[in-house]
Parts: structure tokens; C-alpha cells; sequence
């Protein structure tokens, strides 16, 4: 990108990370009053991903302030443009399917066919990472976590 839009977009991430670690999370994110000591506090992700934020907003706004004009000359060729348009509609029909047949039935479809779009041509890997995926998801949100994910309308 040029450098006047990276240095914009640097200081809107800094603004937005350090709006959500001082505003949001203290007062939306519910701190239970109970529980051990060993447990971790509920704020303590969104800080984590907010603090991630705010430190790559300051390394885009950097990187913008240093870079030089030659720098500035790389375009993206249009089948390029064209594939990453794909893959956005393709993200926005999984969010959209995720209500609608559920979490792991659309990641089930998803992940094979984007890995498929991008080139990957072994079926058995495909199914692997698929079933893997699926798998530690399950292990991790609905046994681990006691998350049920959205199972969709259908189901």
C-alpha cells in the first residue's frame, strides 16, 4: 500500500487496540467473582489480542515512516486481485453458513475446498487437516472449554 494510507491505518490500529485494553474490556468484558487463583481471568484474552493490536499498528505506522518511495511501486497484478476477491467471498458464504448449517458442518466444507482453491490436490491431506481441525476444535472448545458452537438452524 502507499504510505500515507499505512500510516493512517497504523495509527487507527494504535487508537483501536488501546481504546479496547483501557474501555472496552474493562467495562464489557464480566470478571467473575469466584474461582481459584490458578484460573485465568476472563479479560485476560482480549487484553492479550488488543496488546497484538496495538503492537502491529506500531510497527505498519513504522514501517510506513521509513519506507522509501521505490518501495511504493509494487502493485498487486489483477489475477491476484481477482484471487484474493475469491477467497473474501468465500470467507463471507463460511460466516454466513456457520448460522445457518453450523460450525463444524461448515468448516467441514470450507477447509477442504479452500485448501483445494489454493492448490492443494492430495485428497488424503485434505481430509487430514480437515479431520484434525474438527477434531481438536471439538476437544478444545466443547470438552475443554465447555463452548457449544453454533450448530446452525438445520440442526
Amino acid at each position: 500500500m502507499n504510505k500515507k494510507v499505512d500510516t493512517i491505518l497504523g495509527i487507527g490500529l494504535i487508537l483501536f487496540g488501546l481504546i479496547g485494553i483501557f474501555y472496552i474490556v474493562p467495562n464489557y468484558v464480566d470478571k467473575p467473582q469466584f474461582g481459584f487463583m490458578a484460573e485465568l481471568p476472563a479479560d485476560m484474552y482480549p487484553k492479550i489480542i488488543m496488546g497484538t493490536i496495538v503492537i502491529l499498528g506500531i510497527v505498519l505506522f513504522l514501517q510506513s515512516l521509513f519506507r522509501t518511495k521505490t518501495e511504493e511501486k509494487n502493485t498487486m497484478l489483477p489475477e491476484h486481485k481477482k484471487r484474493a476477491l475469491i477467497a473474501i467471498v468465500i470467507m463471507i458464504v463460511f460466516l454466513i453458513s456457520i448460522e445457518i448449517i453450523g460450525y463444524y458442518l461448515a468448516c467441514a466444507l470450507f477447509l477442504p475446498f479452500t485448501m483445494f482453491y489454493l492448490g492443494e490436490r492430495k485428497i488424503w491431506i485434505l481430509g487430514v487437516v480437515t479431520f484434525t481441525f474438527l477434531g481438536v476444535n471439538y476437544l478444545f472448545f466443547e470438552k475443554s472449554l465447555n463452548i457449544i458452537l453454533p450448530r446452525g438452524i438445520l440442526f
